[in-house]
């Protein structure tokens, strides 16, 4: 809703996970320093598509931790913060249904000392306790 290019293509809005307390977008320079960091990260010191793309999915999920992701400001689709882009009153002006899950962050907060089953099956569970066991 915030990005210009959009106005228009939709009659409404479904914003999920508390989208509007915390809409910070990183520059694009942040958001290069990320990648690289990453790309090094997984072993690719020469920072390329290809190197990153002969690299196994288990090698590309150990490397993540800790690396945020979101939208990048700066350029025709987000050329303001997207606060800004409200607060000037620039953002699209549509009917928004707003909303939030309950622990929808326990996805990203579960311990890493379990077994990835177990991980699974927790935070599948609204109660934070496990509901059964996977098939093996």
């Amino acid at each position: 809703m915030a990005s210009p290019t959009s106005k228009g293509l939709y009659r409404a809005g479904i914003v999920e996970s508390g989208a509007y307390g915390n809409c910070a977008a990183r520059t694009h320079e942040a958001a290069v320093a990320a990648g690289a960091a990453f790309a090094r990260k997984v072993g690719c010191a020469d920072l390329s598509a290809a190197c990153l793309r002969g690299k196994s999915s288990a090698a590309i999920l150990a490397a993540q931790g800790g690396f945020d992701w979101g939208p990048v400001v700066g350029g025709a689709f987000l050329p303001v913060q997207p606060f800004e882009a409200y607060a000037k009153g620039a953002a699209a002006r549509v009917p928004v249904l707003n909303g939030a899950n309950e622990d929808e962050g326990r996805l990203f907060a579960a311990p890493r000392r379990r077994s990835p089953r177990r991980a699974i099956c927790t935070r599948a569970s609204t109660s934070g306790r496990p509901i059964g066991t996977l098939p093996r």
